[in-house]
């Protein structure tokens, strides 16, 4: 049994290792792209880092055996985020017209109602 789970730390680190390799891959290309565009665009898309990254954490959080439930983190990165979505559809909302701030005021509680369905059992 001991064989097992050095097997399964191996793989756990192996996928963290992807996970951080292709979001810090994504991010510079990003960067690169951003700085002088079609630098990296013009030869291939960064969006497959940003695929990859996902894919790995996604397997990674599987090996995972524990878990800290750390709920006020997921609201506060929640509130964050829905902050950012709101004031974004606000910005780019125009076509929306009267239902814009409606749509901004739902964007800022998608985010929560998300991390509630996702931590639901």
């Amino acid at each position: 049994m001991e064989w097992f789970k050095k097997q399964h730390t191996n793989l756990s680190n192996i996928l963290k290792t992807g996970f951080f390799t292709s979001i810090i891959s994504y991010i510079s290309f990003w960067v690169l792209d951003l700085l002088r565009p079609g630098f990296v665009s013009r030869y291939f898309s960064i969006h497959i880092f940003l695929l990859s990254a996902i894919i790995f954490g996604f397997l990674w959080g599987n090996t995972m055996k524990q878990y800290k439930d750390r709920s006020y983190i997921q609201i506060v990165f929640g509130f964050i985020f829905g902050l950012v979505f709101s004031v974004l559809i606000w910005i780019f909302g125009k076509e929306y017209e009267e239902l814009r701030l409606l749509v901004s005021v739902m964007g800022l509680f998608i985010p929560l109602l998300v991390i509630r369905l996702l931590r639901y059992k």
